[in-house]
């Protein structure tokens, strides 16, 4: 396919609520959108690095750096017939795994166009719909998440992701599992946990 042109933006989204993780509290999330025109059609791809480089090495600034200055240029020089093709373009740059990814979606969302399907059926997908599910971050209260629990599975989510830290753990867990012993349950404590903090 003939790369035209690939087009970052940067969008500002304020939370509807703040979201706390073990790294603090976000309250806007920068977002890198990566749009690649090709032969009249338009395809996108979002980074989901992180504002700041906690989550891992990438964030919304290094993936721009390396989208501009290294991948960019190598898809243009070497436009993919696929998204397959992407890994090996972009191989000589090491890690940048989101950014990487951000350009490889928009070609797969180009090729889906291209061929008439969906981008599910395209990459293998075998499944008209997905559980979904929800996550929800570290809160003032337990009763508080509580609330916030039944309000996302009477909307009909099917997961739950607690985040959670050192002194937001244990007791959270039972509490929400005593509550709702049914459902699928998850955390993630973003790094939080040292040897110090585990029970011997």
């Amino acid at each position: 396919m003939k790369i035209d042109a690939i087009i970052l933006r940067e969008l500002h989204l304020p939370l509807v609520r703040p979201f706390e993780t073990s790294f603090g509290v976000t309250r806007e999330r920068r977002i890198l959108l990566a749009e690649i025109k090709s032969e009249g059609l338009t395809g996108w791809g979002e980074c989901t690095a992180g504002e700041r480089p906690f989550f891992s090495g990438e964030s919304t600034d290094s993936a721009w750096s390396a989208i501009t200055q290294e991948l960019g240029p190598m898809l243009a020089s070497e436009p993919p017939e696929h998204g397959g093709e992407c890994p090996r373009i972009f191989r000589p740059v090491r890690a940048n795994r989101m950014a990487k990814a951000t350009l490889e979606n928009a070609i797969w969302d180009i090729e889906a166009q291209r061929e008439g399907v969906s981008l599910s059926h395209l990459i293998g997908g075998v499944r008209d719909t997905i559980p979904c599910g929800r996550v929800a971050g570290i809160q003032s209260s337990i009763p508080e998440l509580l609330a916030i629990i039944e309000r996302e599975l009477a909307a009909g989510y099917q997961r739950i992701k607690l985040k959670c830290k050192p002194g937001w753990d244990v007791e959270v867990f039972e509490r929400v599992r005593n509550r709702w012993p049914g459902i699928t349950l998850s955390c993630d404590a973003n790094s939080a946990y040292r040897l110090h903090d585990a029970t011997i």
